[in-house]
């Protein structure tokens, strides 16, 4: 749509090409969801993964999270990411706010192997951006078999159709 309205580029020279998800490290759990690999007994963890920018509203996901948390004691939030917003949000003033230091884990970075095990320790995943080129965390966490949460944008109904719940921008 982009292309065609800002390059004048004709519909007929658009061919969309899907990205296959293969992330290194990344596999689909063959367990139940309360199950870690291990066999042990899950913690209902939300799982948040990309570069912190402004348009992803991850102080809107710390809000919305402060909510579940205080209705559901054992519920834990990791988030994996560098904030590369501008103008920058303060993220650890935004947890402490909310009185949830004890169940957010900001991960700033974090290898191949820990990515796949927040994924296969995850019980849903979030990612409220409102504009992407394509998303490609979703897909690694339905790859993942972890439901996701997602902003309501035409670019994650295109990539992740109805395998996704939608929320609109400011509902918390």
């Amino acid at each position: 749509r982009e292309l065609m309205e800002l390059l004048a580029v004709p519909a007929d020279k658009i061919h969309i090409i899907r990205p296959g998800i293969t992330a290194p490290g990344i596999t689909a759990p063959n367990l139940p969801p309360s199950l870690a690999p291990d066999g042990s007994r899950l913690e209902p963890r939300v799982l948040y993964v990309g570069s912190i920018f402004n348009r992803r509203h991850v102080p809107d996901l710390i809000r919305a999270f402060a909510l579940v948390a205080r209705m559901h004691a054992e519920v834990r939030l990791d988030l994996v990411g560098d904030d590369r917003s501008y103008p920058r949000e303060d993220i650890v003033a935004t947890i402490a706010r909310e009185h949830l230091d004890d169940r957010i884990r900001w991960h700033q970075y974090v290898t191949d192997a820990e990515l796949s095990g927040l994924y296969s320790t995850a019980r849903a995943f979030a990612f409220l951006s409102e504009y992407e080129g394509l998303g490609l965390t979703p897909l690694e966490a339905l790859t993942c078999g972890v439901p996701s949460v997602l902003l309501d944008t035409p670019v994650a109904r295109e990539s992740c159709g109805d395998a996704a719940v939608y929320v609109h921008k400011g509902d918390i």
